[in-house]
């Protein structure tokens, strides 16, 4: 099975300096060259702190464009993203971090 954070690498290839993301609310453009690079750095600091194939790593990040840089980083290092719904309460999020036993969270 392919990880689809392979995907962005092969962009990073074909379409290098092209857009990769484009965040209409801060007018923030990332390449696919940057968006690589940047997903490795998060899945290279994720394997730092010990985090391997199949752990769970918590998102607590709004729609921004490090939400994505982490995701793909994630997925990278082979372990399991959990976004966190900003909506959610203090009481549900307990929940959810009980019930996903994240190791870490970003």
């Amino acid at each position: 099975m392919n990880n689809v954070s392979l995907d962005i690498e092969a962009g990073a290839r074909k379409w290098v300096d092209k857009p990769a993301i484009v965040h209409a609310p801060s007018g923030l453009v990332v390449s696919y060259r940057e968006l690589a690079q940047r997903i490795e750095l998060v899945t290279g600091s994720l394997r730092a702190h010990g985090i391997r194939t199949g752990d769970r790593v918590a998102i607590v990040e709004g729609n921004t464009v490090n939400h994505v840089v982490s995701w793909y980083g994630i997925l990278r290092a082979g372990a399991l993203a959990v976004d966190f719904n900003f909506l959610l309460s203090g009481y549900e999020w307990g929940h959810v971090y009980a019930d996903c036993g994240p190791r870490i969270a970003i």
